[in-house]
């Protein structure tokens, strides 16, 4: 019973009639969920105690979150500014990161951490012979045996587990690019003082590329992007250009970066902006709940 769930799926953003535009949500027995708890709780201790998570990675995790990894990525940009220097920063997405996990190569690195004996063959179980049907308003679909991949989203210890999958990834990259990881969101950046230092900055795509190859984490070329902070972007002679493997990613003069508008100016005119734009129309939905526009009633 432990090892089934109801999913239910919640809309993203996109076509409504696609179904790749909805983010599932698996709903687990409460008592598992109670002992998830208890072993979440067990492993961030151990996993704190000993500094083994990437002191780059916000996601999931006490006292982290998008503020953390937002104040941490634009005051290094000021400073970046203040010197006159410039940023090339990249966003890369995963394409279903959770879902494509490898089991094995996640028993791999959990053993890595230390985590043997009774646990690792807990989690092994639990994450093993899944079933789960979906649910729709009060229709279930038919019952789906889950293959040997991902990890389950809405239970407490996927999360975890992830973040420990992609633990490692920074290690990939050279002392002058730096990795900001949001659970399955990366973000790359570098300071550029020389035109040369592109160059640099290609061989971290290309050392990010290799890595996602190797532990199987495809990436959604399409949602990948790239963008100029500073001086160097208004350098007429200067053509940017970056690719991940064969695939060329788009430069773009603004990006949405854990919910926060940015530009190539870090400026927030764009983000606030859209705020307004939001609560107008949030507003003019107001008088349309009214039948009568009687100032008595």
């Amino acid at each position: 019973m432990w090892r089934r769930a109801i999913v239910t799926p919640v809309y993203k953003s996109g076509a409504a009639y696609d179904v790749s535009n909805y983010r599932p949500i698996s709903l687990t027995c409460v008592f598992c969920k109670v002992m998830e708890r208890v072993i979440v709780s067990e492993m961030s201790d151990y996993l704190r105690q000993k500094g083994l998570i990437n002191k780059h990675q916000h996601g999931f995790l006490s006292r982290r979150s998008t503020t953390t990894n937002l104040l941490e990525t634009f005051d290094d940009w000021s400073l970046a500014i203040n010197d006159r220097a410039s940023v090339i920063t990249a966003y890369i997405d995963f394409s279903k990161a959770f879902d494509v996990v490898s089991h094995n190569k996640l028993l791999q690195k959990l053993a890595a951490c230390g985590i043997a004996g009774n646990l690792l063959s807990w989690i092994k179980n639990f994450l093993c012979g899944r079933s789960q049907v979906t649910r729709v308003g009060h229709s279930y679909s038919d019952v789906a045996y889950l293959t040997c991949s991902g990890v389950i989203q809405g239970s407490c210890i996927g999360p975890l587990v992830f973040v420990i999958y992609v633990n490692d990834v920074s290690d990939a990259f050279s002392d002058g690019c730096i990795c900001k990881l949001y659970a399955d969101d990366i973000k790359l950046y570098s300071v550029m003082r020389t035109v040369n230092e592109c160059k640099n900055f290609q061989e971290s795509l290309d050392a990010l590329y290799n890595w996602s190859s190797t532990w199987q984490l495809p990436i959604f070329y399409q949602k990948c992007s790239f963008m100029v902070i500073g001086n160097l972007k208004n350098d007429k002679d200067l053509s940017f250009s970056f690719h991940l493997g064969n695939n060329d990613i788009s430069g773009e003069e603004g990006a949405k970066d854990l919910g926060i508008y940015t530009d190539s100016s870090l400026k927030f005119s764009r983000h606030i902006n859209h705020i307004v734009a939001k609560a107008h129309a949030r507003a003019s939905l107001i008088p349309k709940c009214f039948l009568s526009k009687d100032r008595s009633i």
